[in-house]
């Protein structure tokens, strides 16, 4: 639930949207706004002058916390996108990402401490590091993205659509390219002309092939060639496909009309399939798109009344169906996959989560039962 609300309440995500805009421009050196000197000033004074060592180490880790503030945004920023999608994957990724994200960043501090010698061998803070810093500022940029198209889907504006999200991505990172070969700059006259950006442009580039991908695949805007992996990303970041949902009625799913479904159901005599879905939920996309289209999935689906319910949508309806999801089944996970006897609306199957590899069993099992006790 909470994940669910830091992934869909509007106002939320516009406040962390002007908030990366906002560190977006501290570290192009637009806005150059200094928070924390009286904060850092202060705390140093407190460490030098503290009569306990170890209390001394920690207020004079708290100095270089707030030294380093800048710098740590755009990491610890990037891994609250992830976990911001709502998923147990993004929240196990943010995990990891912050463990090794706190290993990484403690560890060459634990060296210097054990060999003191080597810091005269370090090299200097300069231009690479101002160029870092207006890399990060791009991530800042592309994440602010990502977090300001939910109140824009929320509140029906229609400024950031599926394929201007993927455009808005495309632009960041030409710019970042062009960036890195120094076509411009933020840092004014510099001495001596900085190195092109060879690595960072190519890791750039890589990041930017399957958002090209997807934008030049109207009307859905998704590309079905991509990795898995990759699709989960790209999901997490971009607002659902506009036509989704009409090509799943096509396909003969009943989209947000469980009673329709019920009732079908009951007339053609054939269990009822439910797909408890979020419009925010990336793992439900991935699974929709790589996993039910598949023929042996196809198959099974075939012998089921198909029905897809929302649960995330700010309306009466999707209420409804999250109640029904939690009274039923104790939890508010998606994707939620049901299998049902129409006759008396009992639980045949029920599982949640992302299965792509037990999918299919799940189905078989569900069907097996229903069909084998009509038989009976």
């Amino acid at each position: 639930n909470i994940g669910n609300f830091i992934a869909t309440n509007a106002w939320l995500n516009l406040g962390l949207g002007l908030l990366f805009i906002f560190f977006a421009f501290w570290m192009f050196g637009i806005i150059n706004v200094n928070v924390t000197g009286a904060l850092l000033s202060k705390t140093d004074q407190a460490g030098q002058s503290a009569k306990n060592a170890y209390i001394g180490s920690i207020i004079l880790g708290v100095a270089f916390a707030i030294t380093s503030f800048s710098c740590t945004v755009p990491v610890v920023g990037m891994l609250l996108v992830v976990a911001a999608s709502g998923t147990a994957n993004g929240f196990f990724t943010s995990l990891f990402g912050m463990i090794v994200y706190g290993i990484v960043f403690a560890f060459p501090f634990v060296i210097l401490s054990l060999f003191p010698s080597s810091l005269d061998r370090l090299p200097r803070s300069g231009i690479w590091m101002e160029k870092l810093k207006v890399v990060f500022g791009f991530i800042e940029l592309a994440a602010a993205v990502k977090f300001l198209w939910v109140p824009d889907l929320e509140w029906g504006i229609g400024l950031l659509p599926r394929s201007i999200v993927l455009g808005l991505f495309l632009l960041i990172g030409v710019a970042l390219i062009l960036y890195l070969f120094g076509v411009y700059s933020f840092q004014g006259n510099i001495n001596g002309k900085p190195k092109t950006g060879f690595i960072g442009t190519i890791i750039t580039l890589l990041v930017l092939l399957p958002v090209g991908l997807s934008i030049s695949n109207p009307p859905t805007y998704h590309y079905s060639g991509l990795p898995r992996l990759v699709d989960e990303i790209i999901e997490t970041m971009v607002p659902p496909p506009p036509t989704e949902d009409e090509i799943a009625i096509k396909e003969g799913w009943f989209v947000d009309d469980y009673d329709g479904a019920l009732e079908k159901a009951k007339q053609e005599s054939k269990p009822l399939f439910i797909d408890f879905t979020g419009v925010y939920c990336a793992n439900c996309r991935v699974m929709e798109r790589r996993i039910f289209p598949l023929d042996n999935i196809q198959s099974q689906f075939d012998k089921m009344v198909l029905a897809r319910l929302y649960v995330d949508k700010k309306d009466s309806l999707s209420s409804v169906f999250a109640q029904m999801q939690f009274e039923r089944y104790k939890t508010a996970t998606q994707p939620y996959y049901v299998i049902l006897d129409p006759e008396d609306e009992s639980t045949i199957v029920d599982t949640g989560g992302y299965m792509p590899s037990g999918f299919e069993y799940f189905l078989s099992r569900g069907i097996d039962r229903y069909y084998g006790t009509k038989n009976k």
